[in-house]
C-alpha cells in the first residue's frame, strides 16, 4: 500500500510540474538586411539601360520578397518611374533610364521583406547618372 501511495505521489509531482507554464524565450522579430549589385562594375555615366540584382538576408527567419523605387534628384525634375514601393519576388531586372534633362541622376532603392512581413529600415541604394547625348 505504501509503494502505491508512493507511485501515485511521484506521478502526481511529475503531471503537475510538467503543466507548469514555461517562459516566453521568443526574441523580437530582427528585420531583413538589402544587397544591391550593377551588373556593370563602371558606375560611368549610363544611357537608358541597367541591369540591377538585389538579394537579402533575415538573421531569424527567410526573405519572402523584395520592394524596388526609383527617384530622380528633385532638383532635377522627376524621373519618370513610379516612386511608390513595388513588390517583387524576383532578385535581377532591367532598367530603362528616362533623360528627361541632359543630364540627370536617378536612385534605385530596395528593400527585403521578410516573412514576419518586416522591410528592411535601412534599403539598399544605387545612383546613375544618365546624359542625353
Amino acid at each position: 500500500m505504501m509503494r502505491k501511495l508512493g507511485f501515485l505521489l511521484i506521478l502526481a509531482f511529475v503531471m503537475v510540474s510538467g503543466c507548469a507554464q514555461k517562459e516566453d524565450l521568443t526574441t523580437p522579430n530582427l528585420p531583413p538586411e538589402t544587397y544591391v549589385a550593377i551588373a556593370d562594375s563602371v558606375r560611368n555615366p549610363t544611357v537608358y539601360i541597367q541591369v540591377l540584382h538585389w538579394w537579402g538576408e533575415d538573421m531569424d527567419g527567410e526573405v519572402v520578397g523584395y520592394e524596388y523605387k526609383w527617384e530622380l534628384d528633385p532638383t532635377e525634375g522627376t524621373c519618370g518611374f513610379d516612386t511608390t514601393w513595388i513588390f517583387t519576388e524576383e532578385t535581377c531586372d532591367t532598367f530603362y533610364l528616362p533623360v528627361t534633362e541632359d543630364t540627370g541622376t536617378h536612385r534605385f532603392y530596395v528593400r527585403a521583406i521578410d516573412d514576419d512581413g518586416s522591410a528592411d529600415p535601412t534599403p539598399a541604394s544605387a545612383s546613375f547618372p544618365v546624359t542625353n547625348s
